[in-house]
């Protein structure tokens, strides 16, 4: 179930670019979501395929970190809509959605910056 501080942080997170559009944090489900007012919310079913789906995609790229280094982030290009997938811990994910035109470096950073300030070093229950 959502928690307000994560919807606070994913509402910043959304902030940081007029490219964001939705941020979430998922943790063994969706922690907190915030989407802007014209995008579509997700539907819980959607939500929680893309919580299962988001972990399986991670777990399977961290496993390749021992060949080439530690992972920083995934990008996903869709048609309608990017997604950067960033791991905080073993089983937290910061996940943005971005629509093009957009710096990925600039944006990376930024949510970087908000992870560290935000996120990392924290339980899932004490935001």
């Amino acid at each position: 179930m959502p928690d307000t501080n994560y919807d606070r942080f994913c509402e910043e997170l959304a902030g940081v670019d007029e490219a964001v559009m939705a941020a979430f944090v998922f943790s063994k489900g969706i922690r907190g979501s915030h989407v802007k007012l014209n995008v579509p919310v997700l539907k819980d079913e959607d939500a929680e395929r893309l919580s299962e789906q988001t972990a399986t995609v991670m777990d399977l790229v961290k496993s390749n970190e021992r060949l080439f280094g530690r992972m920083c982030f995934v990008l996903v290009h869709h048609e309608a809509v990017d997604g950067m997938f960033f791991p905080v811990d073993g089983s937290t994910t910061v996940l943005i959605g971005l629509v093009k035109p957009y710096n990925q470096d600039k944006i990376e950073q930024a949510v970087r910056a908000k992870i560290k300030s935000g996120l990392a070093g924290r339980t899932v229950d004490s935001i």
